[in-house]
């Protein structure tokens, strides 16, 4: 939507000519689940059968979204042992809160081998690849080193 504005679109070419390098990491979905796909999932407490970069990627993997803070945007909050105030703040908003077993389950696995294995999956089938668009890089004017603007 943003990238479909003429206003923005103006914004883009002026930046382009300007130097600034446009490009975007995504990740390819390997499936959608209608459990997941679309919806926003935030993760509090140690988990026991993935890390939680891991949890992410399996989101990512079947459509959804990942977010490190709870919002009234989020759709889930996915409790692993000892959570922080994430918890707190996800009961005030009135956000979902699942266990990490109800989390295995919208993924489709039924025990942390399985979780594992789909983790492995998702690791060699989800490749990352670069294409033109959103995270803005130009060379620092040292030359070494880039910013990046998100």
């Amino acid at each position: 939507e943003f990238f479909k504005q003429p206003r923005n679109l103006e914004v883009i070419e002026k930046l382009r000519k300007a130097g600034v390098r446009l490009e975007e990491k995504r990740v390819e979905v390997l499936e959608e689940r209608p459990e997941i796909a679309g919806k926003t999932f935030v993760f509090t407490g140690a988990l026991q059968s993935m890390s939680r970069e891991e949890a992410h990627e399996l989101v990512r993997a079947f459509g959804g979204r990942a977010s490190s803070s709870v919002s009234r945007k989020t759709d889930y909050l996915v409790v692993g042992e000892s959570p922080g105030s994430k918890l707190d703040k996800a009961r005030r908003l009135g956000v979902k809160t699942i266990t990490e077993e109800e989390f295995l389950r919208m993924l489709g696995v039924s025990s942390p081998e399985e979780a594992r294995a789909l983790v492995q999956k998702v690791k060699g089938g989800a490749r990352e690849r670069k294409e033109e668009r959103p995270a803005l890089e130009k060379p620092s004017p040292g030359g070494g080193q880039q910013l990046r603007l998100l």
